[in-house]
Formats: C-alpha cells, structure tokens, sequence
C-alpha cells in the first residue's frame, strides 16, 4: 500500500475517482429523490382527478341520496382487479357505492381532515396501495346538508416498478459514466505527467553516466525545474573540475619547496632557517590560493539573489579599521537593484581581494562603483594610487605575482579573482589606467536569467 501512495500518479487517480464517486453519488441520489417526489406528486393528481371525475358524475337519486352511475367515467373502475378501486362513504362508516373493481376488497382509508380537503396517504397492506380520501358536504333538494367522502385506491406496484426500472436506468448510466470518466481521468494524467515521467528517466540516466544534463523539451511549468537540476549539475562538475585541477596543481607546486628544504637541510643552521622560512612562505601562498580557487562555487539560478550594497558597504567598513593609521576614504556608488546571483563567499572573496589591493595603494581615497549592463553585474574598484604599469598587468594576473614586495600581502593578488571571475562565473576582469592617477579594475560577471 505503501508503494501505491508513493507513486504521484496513483495519489491523483485515487483521489479523483473518490471525489466522482462521490459527486456522482450525490447527485444519483438527488434524482432519484426528486424523480420519486415528482412520481409521488403525479400519484396524488391523478387520484385527485378520480374524485373529481367522480364528483362530477354524481347525481342526487329519488331518495335524496347521493348515486355514481352504473358506468364509473374511468373504465378501470369497472373492471375487476383493475388495482384502481372507489368508495362513497355517507358520514364516516357507510359504504354507499363502491367500484366493480372493488367488489371483495376492503381498505382501512384515513378519516379526512375537513372538507374540501384531501388526504394522501400510502396503506400498509399485503398488496400496498396509495389512498386518497376527499370529503364534501351536499345539499339535498329539501335543503337537508349530508356529508360524504368519496376514497380511491390505487395499487402500489406499477409505481414501484417503474421507480426501480428509472433507479436501474439511472445507476447504470452513472455507473457507465463514472467508468468512462476514470478512464478519462487516467489517461489525463498519464498524459499531464508524462514530462515528469521523462525527467525522472532523463535522472536515472544521468545517474548511470547515460548522458550529463536534462535535454528534453518540457512544459513551461517544469522549465524553473530542469535549469536549477541543469545548474546543480554543472556546478557539481565545476567544483569536482576544479578539486581535481587544484589537488593535482598543489601536488604539482608543492614538490619544488620540499626538494628545496631537502637539499638545505645539509646546510648550515642559519641557511636551513632561511630556506625553511622562505619555502614555508611559498607553500602557504600555494595552498591559499588552490583551497580559494576548488572552494569556489559559480554562478547559479537557485536561492534568492544577494543584494551587493549591504556586503560592499561591510566590506568598506573593515577596511576602514584596518587602514585606520591612514586615513584613506572609502566611497561606494553601488544601485540600489544591484544583486548578485552565485555565492556570497565569492563575492566577498573578489572584492574584498580587488578593495583591499587598491587601499594598499591608494594615496587617499578608494571608490566602488557597480551597476547592472545588460544582465551583467559590473563592479568597479578604483584608487588613487601610483597606477600599474601596462607591462606589470600580467604579473599581477598571474599566482603570486607582485611588484612591490615591500607592501604587505601572500603575493596571490588579483590571480584569485582572475580565477574566480572566469573559471567559476565566466566573466571578465580588465585593469586600466584611472583618470588623473590611480589604476581602475573592471569586473564583469554574466547573471543566470
């Protein structure tokens, strides 16, 4: 049972039948009540007409009575066992008349209410019949006022069999319907899930290495879907990519300084202190700058965007402390709209590398600019410092890069964001000159729709 439930598809054809049943079978029920009620109703009129057409041909006799002709106006009231019976009854009790069908038969009828009234009533006898009782007061020729009541009866079981034969009508036409509806409902729904039977097809096949991203053509409504499975899976293969790149780099870089430390570990103890220090150095730029690049996330569609005012105005205000001895002024412009769809680490990890580079440098004043160009969000970093030489760019790009050792810092310099901006968001990173002085980074980062 439990594997029925689990199944989407099973959920919905269940509960759908279940709400036809069900409506079906309050409506088949209200029809069948309202054909029964409008049966009743055709019953009691025509048994009324009876009394009239009774009435009607009713004539006072020489004795001042009340008399029905030898020949009743309805030919079944003449025939024996007909199942339509009559009676005229003087007062309460005396049977004047009564039909030629009646002849042998007997009924206990309710007393009238009053005259000029009828009553309907069904008698509980071993042959059921409906009853209907009217009394009247007639006015004799001498003026003398008698009371009457004229009773008809009428056997219950073409009735009955005429409401089965509608019940069995009805039920099975709904019955017919509901069937044919639930498969209806069936195969809607195979069809209305079918793209998400194909997306859990296309996952098992990614799954067993078959292929490496969604390609069908879905429904708009699982379009949000498809892009953010697309985009978990590319930045899986991204950050593996770049695990595997970044371990087998390490591996790599790590070998040069060992076998250094190795041969000065023949030294003399100042020469070995001094190379240790110096490797020890190095390997520590390398491994920061491999563990920042494989921690890398990339661009993504899922989770809400992040605003970038807030994050580059806490930026400032950090570097604001640590260059406090300075007294440098740090200006942001940042659009109010501006966000930023990937990881709030990255982010802060360029430009907290691009702000702090341009307070070392700067003679006075930094200014941060960003701004969204055609889908793109454009941040910049500027300062007033000395400015970088167009020959000294490509150092600084590279790992490690530096032209100036005298100034603080790992030496991994713009070489992180250059791997971050590219790699893990495909965008660019370009530095110019600043008007006046100064030097000027670009970065631009593509944003997933």
């Amino acid at each position: 049972m439990r594997l029925y439930w689990d199944s989407l598809a099973h959920r919905l054809v269940v509960i759908a039948t279940a709400v036809l049943i069900v409506c079906l079978g309050l409506t088949g029920f209200a029809l069948e009540r309202a054909f029964l009620e409008a049966s009743l109703d055709l019953v009691r009129e025509r048994l009324q007409a009876q009394v009239y057409a009774l009435l009607t041909a009713a004539e006072m006799d020489d004795d001042g009575r009340l008399a029905v002709p030898e020949a009743p106006p309805e030919p079944r009231l003449s025939t024996p066992a007909s199942g339509l019976y009559a009676y005229l009854v003087k007062g309460t009790k005396e049977v004047i008349w009564r039909s030629p069908s009646a002849i042998g038969r007997s009924f206990s009828f309710p007393a009238a209410i009053a005259v000029g009234s009828g009553v309907f009533a069904l008698l509980d006898t071993a042959d059921p019949v409906f009853a209907y009782v009217f009394a009247i007061d007639w006015e004799a020729g001498d003026g003398t006022v008698r009371r009457y009541a004229v009773q008809i009866a009428e056997r219950r079981a073409p009735f009955d069999a005429r409401l089965s034969t509608f019940r069995r009508t009805l039920w099975g036409w709904f019955g017919g319907g509901a069937s044919a509806l639930v498969l209806a409902q069936a195969l809607v729904l195979a069809w209305g899930l079918a793209p998400l039977r194909r997306v859990a097809v296309e996952v098992r096949a990614i799954e067993q290495g078959q292929q490496k991203r969604l390609t069908g053509r879905y429904p708009r409504e699982l379009g949000p879907l498809t892009r953010a499975l697309n985009a978990l899976i590319d930045i899986s293969e991204r950050r593996l990519e770049r695990y595997q790149h970044g371990l087998a780099e390490l591996a790599h870089s790590l070998k040069t300084p060992l076998a250094v430390m190795r041969a000065a570990a023949e030294a003399n103890e100042h020469e070995l202190r001094v190379a240790v220090a110096a490797q020890v150095e190095r390997m520590d730029r390398v491994v920061g700058y491999q563990l920042q690049r494989a921690a890398a996330t990339g661009t993504s569609g899922l989770g809400p965007p992040l605003e970038v005012a807030p994050l580059v105005a806490s930026l400032a205000n950090s570097l604001h402390k640590v260059y406090a001895e300075r007294g440098l002024v740090i200006a942001t412009d940042i659009a109010e709209d501006l966000v930023f769809r990937g990881d709030e680490g990255d982010l802060m990890e360029m430009l907290g590398n691009l702000m702090d580079n341009a307070c070392k440098w700067a003679a006075s004043a930094v200014w941060v600019s960003g701004y969204h160009d055609n889908g793109d969000v454009v941040l910049t970093v500027e300062d007033d410092g000395p400015g970088i030489p167009g020959e000294a760019v490509t150092t600084l790009l590279k790992r490690g890069g530096r032209t100036d050792a005298d100034v603080p810092g790992q030496g991994i310099g713009l070489a992180v964001v250059v791997e971050l901006c590219r790699e893990a968001y495909h965008g660019e990173l370009s530095i110019n000159e600043r008007e006046g002085s100064g030097a000027s980074v670009r970065l631009s980062l593509p944003m997933p729709e």
